[in-house]
């Protein structure tokens, strides 16, 4: 009798083990890797999602090892320009819409870290989504520049550097048309 009482109280903790692990795994998953700022949330409270964005990771000064994330979001129906500086507002700009900022991108900045390599990246919009761009700026080793269809993204060693979804596509006509897309 004491045996049946010792295997149920270890069936029922494993069972509270299980639901707790699925609930991190389904949290860890569906949680995008950035959180926005409190002005960043403004912002999206007053303009929505950005038509198009730019990200990258800025050294804080000349000696300093440590990155700051710098981003740009793009509302052509508004004209405006937001800089954002480690999710700061910097500024918000009037701006002239070009042929680079039509349509609307399915990505959110929030989507992109630092942290990504590409294999996460791969993961991210699909193993056939993404083709190698050669860009004569970037011969480096240590530098690779992918496209996927509204995305240009660059990996400088092993790690996620730059973001753009904006000037991917002009004239109906995208860098990365020929991969199959699916995300």
């Amino acid at each position: 009798m004491r045996m049946k009482n010792k295997l149920k109280i270890v069936k029922q903790f494993a069972i509270v083990l299980l639901i707790a692990g699925g609930i991190y795994v389904i949290y860890t998953l569906l949680s995008p890797p950035v959180l926005l700022s409190n002005s960043q949330e403004q912002i999206r409270n007053i303009f929505g999602e950005p038509s198009h964005f730019m990200l990258s990771y800025l050294k804080r000064g000349e000696d300093d090892t440590e990155l700051v994330r710098y981003e740009l979001w793009f509302y052509p129906d508004h004209k405006k320009k937001i800089k954002f500086l480690a999710g700061k507002l910097l500024n918000i700009e009037y701006f002239d819409v070009d042929e680079s900022l039509v349509g609307k991108t399915k990505h959110k900045p929030e989507n992109f870290d630092y942290f990504m390599g590409y294999e996460d990246l791969r993961k991210y919009f699909g193993e056939m989504n993404i083709e190698k761009m050669e860009l004569p700026v970037f011969f480096d080793k240590n530098i690779e520049t992918y496209v996927s269809q509204d995305v240009v993204f660059v990996v400088e060693n092993g790690r996620l550097s730059y973001v753009q979804t904006y000037g991917v596509c002009i004239e109906g006509q995208c860098l990365g048309d020929n991969l199959y897309i699916n995300y």
